[in-house]
């Protein structure tokens, strides 16, 4: 943001009421250029009712003895998920189920989530200076119901028991030690993988363990903005410009519906993969700093009641993108402000003992006529001008009264 121009830049927000901080829309609001990404494929999707099915699912599953591996990132929803697991199993007279948390960053991850609280909620950074833990996870792991382990290899074997459930990586199915639960429990009908990130199609990460008795579900969890949500922040922010992906704007082959494409009724750039995009900034003003030389010497003089006024002439210099109003060499000229009346200069002249002054209308102007002819002044339009006038005295005394109307700034 600069004094005369704001740009503004959404990705991977979120509007749900979930661990993190609110989104911050205030500081969007009528911005110059607002540039729109990551918004989520998944607009039909809500992520309350995919989390009541994961927990269904889950509590068959583990009530018939099976295994639950859901593989996951080590940040993010998985919080939520530990969260929401902590008083589920309980109510579902399942708090004897360990939960198994397998990855390279897991201790750091739980760690971290507890002590950086000003990216959490205002309801969780509360806890934390009461103090309390902002998330029941430090409680879960202090009972023994979670474990944090680095790899399947160390002291998993130990304290290792089914059923269970596994949260550990990649996604894909294709690195990490979800590959090694896949190869293990693939085999029993009993057991079940629930995939939960959105970016990664089930059926594709399932293709090299086929056949599987392993139950699948997909239950993609995507708190992100979507398109309802975004023409939705479009209508509220008002920006001048819209910058999106492409593939983001209706097409005409394409629905138009509200849910399955942006609908912005600003000017907007569609934008690809290496794409420059040229916005133009009508900028109305720029930022002039004068040296204290120059402010100086200005005398700024009242117009009205309480308002002063004054003109500055200066030499402008532009250097690296800052404008500079430096004093002339040479003082310029008085500017003048106000209006002439012909009803104060024939009181003027009425003062100087001049009575003979005539003052007739016509189409929007004035004329003043002194001494029977010897002098007329003209007042049309904001101009007043003395013509006829062949006595010096009488022009420079008419010049003096008429300057006497005006202020010098």
């Amino acid at each position: 943001e600069t004094k005369y121009s704001k740009f503004a830049y959404v990705s991977s927000s979120s509007t749900f009421t979930t661990h993190p901080c609110p989104m911050e829309r205030a500081h969007l609001q009528s911005c110059d250029v607002l540039i729109i990404s990551s918004l989520t494929n998944a607009p039909s999707v809500n992520p309350d009712t995919m989390l009541g099915e994961l927990c269904t699912r889950m509590a068959t599953t583990l009530k018939n003895g099976g295994n639950i591996l859901i593989p996951c990132y080590p940040t993010g929803v998985v919080y939520d998920l530990l969260e929401c697991f902590h008083s589920f199993l309980e109510n579902a007279g399942l708090g004897g189920i360990p939960v198994y948390f397998i990855s390279p960053v897991a201790k750091s991850s739980l760690s971290f989530s507890n002590i950086y609280a000003e990216w959490l909620c205002e309801g969780k950074q509360s806890k934390v200076y009461l103090p309390e833990h902002p998330f029941p996870h430090a409680e879960f792991l202090k009972s023994g119901r979670l474990q944090h382990f680095p790899n399947i290899h160390g002291d998993l074997g130990s304290v290792y028991q089914t059923p269970c459930v596994v949260f550990t990586g990649h996604p894909s199915l294709r690195c990490g030690d979800a590959v090694h639960f896949m190869e293990v429990w693939g085999t029993s009908g009993k057991n079940a993988v629930i995939f939960i990130e959105p970016g990664f199609d089930y059926l594709h990460a399932l293709a090299p363990y086929q056949p599987i008795n392993m139950k699948a579900f997909y239950f993609p969890i995507d708190p992100g903005v979507n398109f309802f949500v975004a023409n939705k922040l479009l209508k509220e922010l008002q920006p001048r410009c819209l910058v999106t992906p492409t593939g983001y704007l209706p097409s005409s082959a394409q629905s138009q519906k509200e849910t399955t494409c942006l609908q912005p009724e600003m000017i907007f750039h569609g934008v690809t993969r290496g794409s420059v995009v040229s916005i133009s900034l009508a900028s109305k003003y720029h930022k002039i700093q004068i040296t204290p030389e120059l402010a100086g010497s200005l005398l700024p003089q009242e117009i009205h009641p309480g308002i002063l006024a004054t003109t500055v002439s200066g030499l402008l210099t532009i250097k690296s993108g800052q404008n500079m109003l430096h004093p002339l060499p040479h003082p310029s000229a008085k500017r003048l402000w106000g209006q002439t009346s012909a009803e104060k200069l024939v009181s003027m002249l009425q003062e100087q003992g001049i009575m003979d002054v005539v003052v007739q209308g016509r189409d929007k102007e004035e004329v003043i006529t002194v001494l029977g002819g010897k002098a007329s002044v003209i007042i049309s339009n904001g101009q007043t001008t003395v013509q006829n006038c062949h006595d010096e005295k009488l022009r420079v005394l008419l010049r003096d009264l008429l300057l006497r109307q005006l202020i010098q700034l």
